[in-house]
């Protein structure tokens, strides 16, 4: 049985390992990488902004759909309000962090979000509208 089992999951292992990058077309991989490079320039761009007595660094995309908010300078965490505010008042336009926020703040704009629940990232990306 436990041989039977050991090479179920062999199998298992060989077959998903088909599903990695060799199943993305070279389009698919170039447009991955050509994105990449343009968040990149994105958030190379930043410019710091003060908001509530934290400092946020933001980089806007080129037609401000979308932009790039770091929050490593923040004292204990972000609020969605803060968030929002850093990439209205660096981009003119309204601002819209529910989507990267809402799930850890149960959708109060208010709550504070730990730092460390935000893992490794460097940035949030925020949904523009202007």
């Amino acid at each position: 049985m436990i041989r039977l089992s050991a090479s179920i999951l062999v199998a298992a292992s060989v077959l998903l390992s088909a599903c990695t990058e060799e199943t993305r077309t070279p389009a698919q991989i170039q447009m991955a990488e050509v994105n990449a490079n343009k968040t990149d320039d994105i958030w190379k761009s930043r410019r710091p902004v003060t908001v509530g007595g934290d400092r946020y660094e933001v980089g806007v995309s080129e037609f401000k759909k979308f932009a790039l908010v770091g929050f490593r300078k923040v004292n204990l965490g972000v609020t969605q309000r803060e968030v929002e505010a850093a990439a209205r008042a660096v981009s003119g336009c309204a601002a819209d962090a529910s989507r990267p926020l809402a799930r850890l703040s149960n959708g109060d704009v208010d709550t504070v979000i730990p730092l460390e629940k935000l893992g490794s990232a460097a940035y949030l990306r925020v949904e523009l509208s202007c």
